[in-house]
């Protein structure tokens, strides 16, 4: 499969858990939906990067799936979180994985490019 489509496969799969996980905190846990939904920013945010592809975006994207990675670890050990947590983990990780590797593609394009200019 392309990285371009595996990077967005995993995208939409992390943003996919991460809204059905805060759905369920709020119908579950009664916590309330504006920090759920300030978790979901960056990860919004960063879907810009698809529609203009630059390494330095796709570098971004890693780091967040990192940071989604981290908060899913932390939120463990809550009460009936942990398939939330394992599986938004997963999801990170091919985040993590598809989008390195998207940057390393773009980065060495670029340098082709620079090499026959």
């Amino acid at each position: 499969m392309n990285t371009m489509k595996s990077c967005i496969l995993s995208y939409v799969a992390l943003l996919a858990v991460a809204v059905a996980n805060a759905i369920w905190l709020v119908a579950t846990h009664q916590m309330e939906i504006a920090p759920l939904a300030i978790r979901l920013l960056p990860l919004v945010l960063l879907g810009t990067v698809f529609w203009m592809p630059r390494t330095r975006g796709f570098i971004w994207l890693a780091f967040v799936s990192i940071i989604y990675g981290v908060q899913s670890a932390l939120m463990i050990e809550a009460d009936g979180q942990w398939p939330w947590s394992v599986v938004e983990i997963l999801a990170a990780l091919a985040l993590l994985i598809t989008s390195v590797n998207q940057a390393q593609r773009l980065k060495s394009k670029q340098n082709v490019a620079n090499e026959q200019a």
